[in-house]
């Protein structure tokens, strides 16, 4: 089992430490419920160097990683982020990504760290050799998400090289003190927030220094438990969940991040073929209506008939709940419909509802 650069830290807070994806990783420390509170009305710092990084050099390498991905990334220009999925040649989806410029001729990308070992094979059978590396031992990745990050990274006294924090979906250069750092300005919380990427060895400097920097906002540590929450609350997509090599992101509902005008990248093909046949299966949220938890793989009930499962469900912290994902038969339901969720041995009713259940600065679905 391997360990982030900020295990002991972990430890040392009283983290329950589970494994995750071959990682040892904190789910909670204070508990998920108190934990998931503090992102949305404070700040939470994750530890997130789990995830798989990747790093590609070259114009080539850009053009042969494009082929790669169903979202062009042919225009990023240095300082953007985009995301994008890579699918197979059925167009199912071997993982989803982040793409980052650095420079023209340099891209960085972070993927799920239970994805890592398969995007490696992947990336190693369809990219030129010595034009990538994998960067995950080397680099750590910090999550400081609500919305106090600002007042944090201000507090921090974070100095970003253009002068100016990132906007939404870019990314800067930036040093604290002696430290440097590359700050994204991207999550999955739902919140508002930033991702920190640093070299291993200074992971525990920038976690203590962040942390202390936001004790006066109301910064805890946070870990993956209320990850899951606050991601489901945001209607967010996990893989092994929404997204696997058996769904394609047409059916994920993904399909504003699926170039169908013709480019040529793998899975492709599948993908427009899909879109003109129609897509058999669709994503819809539904907020339980009565008491229970839906989990993932539980069915969903029309008129006491299957018409598709659970994706990923739990309690809503913020709206009091169950909420849940699900892939349905396509047209099967509407916005508003009364369902069921078969939670073990009884049904639960269960509304549809428009996605997300959360949305920053709006009123809960």
């Amino acid at each position: 089992m391997k360990q982030t650069p900020l295990y002991d830290r972990h430890v040392a807070l009283g983290a329950r430490m589970v494994p995750f994806a071959g990682w040892e990783m904190p789910v909670q420390y204070a508990g998920v419920l108190t934990e998931h509170r503090a992102v949305r009305e404070a700040a939470g710092l994750f530890d997130v160097s789990h995830m798989a990084n990747f790093a590609f050099a070259g114009r080539a390498t850009r053009a042969a990683l494009n082929r790669l991905l169903t979202h062009d990334i042919s225009d990023l220009a240095p300082g953007e982020t985009r995301y994008a999925l890579v699918c197979n040649e059925a167009g199912g989806i071997l993982d989803d990504v982040m793409v980052s410029a650095l420079a023209a001729d340099h891209l960085t990308m972070v993927a799920n760290a239970s994805n890592h070992d398969k995007l490696l094979a992947h990336f190693t059978a369809q990219l030129p050799a010595g034009s990538w590396q994998d960067d995950t031992d080397t680099l750590a990745l910090l999550a400081l998400q609500g919305p106090a990050s600002v007042a944090i990274l201000h507090d921090l006294h974070l100095t970003p090289t253009t002068g100016a924090l990132p906007s939404r979906a870019h990314h800067g250069a930036a040093v604290v003190g002696d430290l440097a750092l590359h700050l994204h300005h991207t999550g999955y919380s739902g919140e508002l927030g930033f991702e920190l990427a640093v070299a291993a060895p200074h992971a525990g400097e920038l976690w203590d220094r962040l942390l202390q920097a936001g004790a006066p906002h109301g910064l805890i540590p946070t870990g993956l438990g209320c990850r899951d929450t606050l991601r489901l609350e945001a209607a967010l997509p996990l893989y092994g969940h929404e997204l696997s090599e058996t769904i394609t992101p047409l059916e994920a509902g993904l399909g504003r991040f699926v170039d169908l005008d013709g480019r040529d990248y793998l899975g492709g093909a599948a993908l427009r073929r899909q879109h003109a046949q129609g897509v058999a299966r669709e994503r819809i949220g539904l907020i339980l209506t009565e008491g229970g938890v839906p989990r993932d793989g539980y069915p969903v009930l029309q008129g006491g008939a299957a018409i598709g499962q659970v994706t990923s469900g739990n309690h809503s912290p913020t709206l009091g709940t169950g909420i849940a994902l699900a892939l349905v038969r396509t047209g099967s339901t509407q916005i508003g419909d009364t369902l069921a969720v078969a939670i073990r041995n009884r049904t639960v009713r269960a509304r549809r509802c428009k996605l997300p259940f959360y949305r920053r600065g709006a009123q809960p679905a």
